[in-house]
């Protein structure tokens, strides 16, 4: 029979006690986030620890008796040996074998294996956006929002529509173009049949049939049935003008009104006198025109 002293290869890096089984071992190293140990007590223990959360174990780990160092200065794993380069790593490694979620939400009560992850957490509920963009200044809850938005300015388009090969910052507006080719329209309205590319769009629809606003603005308590109506209303209020002119440096409110100002600083004639056919730049010029000369 094999000597038992060599079936107990797996060691307690907090107190040196050995086990059989690697899962003995993980078992035992959950003991030590539950409880005191003083060098008398039943385990051998060689230092007291009191651990509450991940935190309080790395800390042990720190200390010049606990941590782990291999050949080569690499990290190795107390539970399952696995072997690192940085402390760092192995620290953020180790919390994958423990199931308990430390840190919790004091708003909600959602819990989290990490603080990084709770303190992100926290910016849903939270008005603070602390990320600029540092072209319009527009502010942003998280990192991931700000890189989204920011390809707005950078005009990357890196989806390409197969069929007419226009350019899309990114999947979803590629899929909703796509429809223009197919013309499919599979969420009806039971209202007035009128039909939509997209569930969202549907829903949206049957609030003109239902009166529903959800969205309601702080400010004059104006109400509006989905958040790109409230956000472009809301710039009445902050008189924020997010959309400049390349040219003469003249900003507006909403694109759409950027777009008609850049006729201004091109050729183009878009509008057209329906009776001599002269055309001009401006739809207003078009009016006066008629009734000046037509009417």
């Amino acid at each position: 029979m094999m000597d038992q002293d060599m079936l107990e290869s797996f060691s307690c890096k907090f107190c040196e006690q050995t086990f059989v089984k690697r899962k003995s071992l993980e078992d035992h190293i959950r003991t030590h986030k539950e409880a005191s140990y003083s060098k008398n007590d039943d385990n051998n223990c060689t230092e007291k620890a009191s651990l509450s959360n991940q935190d309080q174990m790395f800390v042990l780990v720190d200390s010049e008796q606990n941590q782990v160092e291999v050949q080569g200065h690499r990290f190795k794993c107390d539970i399952c040996e696995k072997s690192f380069t940085r402390e760092w790593n192995r620290k953020r490694h180790m919390v994958q074998h423990f199931d308990d979620k430390s840190f919790q939400c004091e708003i909600c009560e959602t819990r989290f294996k990490t603080k990084f992850s709770m303190t992100s957490h926290m910016l849903v509920h939270s008005k603070e956006k602390p990320f600029k963009c540092e072209t319009c200044e527009k502010h942003f809850k998280t990192l991931f929002l700000l890189k989204s938005h920011l390809l707005i300015h950078a005009h990357i388009k890196s989806y390409k529509c197969k069929v007419c090969e226009k350019r899309f910052v990114n999947e979803k507006r590629l899929i909703r173009h796509s429809l223009i080719h197919t013309d499919e329209k599979p969420f009806r309205c039971d209202y007035c049949e009128k039909t939509f590319c997209f569930k969202s769009e549907l829903k949206i629809h049957i609030m003109s049939h239902t009166g529903e606003k959800p969205h309601r603005c702080d400010v004059c308590e104006k109400r509006f049935y989905n958040l790109t109506g409230l956000n472009r209303h809301k710039l009445i209020h902050t008189g924020e003008k997010l959309f400049a002119c390349d040219i003469c440096d003249k900003r507006f409110q909403r694109k759409e009104n950027l777009n008609i100002h850049m006729v201004i600083h091109s050729n183009k004639m878009p509008y057209k006198c329906d009776i001599c056919e002269k055309q001009f730049k401006r739809k207003q010029e078009v009016k006066r025109h008629m009734k000046s000369n037509h009417i």
